[in-house]
């Protein structure tokens, strides 16, 4: 068993994983941090990233843009953080640090959960 500690901001997540001996699959977490930022450029890299709901006529048409993460498959752990299949991670890095958005990454091994989401 491994047991893990991982604070963000003011929030504590501590995960316990099981070790077994076949073939693990990696993933890769990743945690941004907008702070720094003024509030007009994290909305913008936030529509970049996340995409937005956009209405019209009074809010009688609903349409999503789409943003980037919406290409690549995830999973949205909590607000900010990532997880991304290892071979989508530079794909991903590289957005951020176009953006100059500060960024932390580790590898992790994906529960048999994630890896069904990561599929898509």
């Amino acid at each position: 068993m491994l047991a893990c500690l991982f604070i963000f901001n003011t929030n504590i997540y501590i995960g316990i994983f099981k070790m077994d001996t076949q073939q693990q699959k990696i993933g890769t977490l990743v945690v941004y941090n907008l702070t720094g930022l003024s509030q007009s450029d994290r909305n913008r890299f936030c529509r970049k990233f996340l995409g937005w709901s956009d209405k019209s006529q009074y809010s009688k048409y609903t349409y999503k843009r789409k943003g980037f993460i919406d290409e690549i498959p995830h999973v949205n752990v909590e607000r900010a953080i990532f997880i991304f299949r290892k071979e989508d991670a530079e794909k991903v890095l590289s957005f951020f640090q176009e953006h100059n958005i500060k960024i932390f990454t580790r590898d992790v091994i994906l529960e048999k959960s994630d890896v069904e989401l990561l599929k898509e």
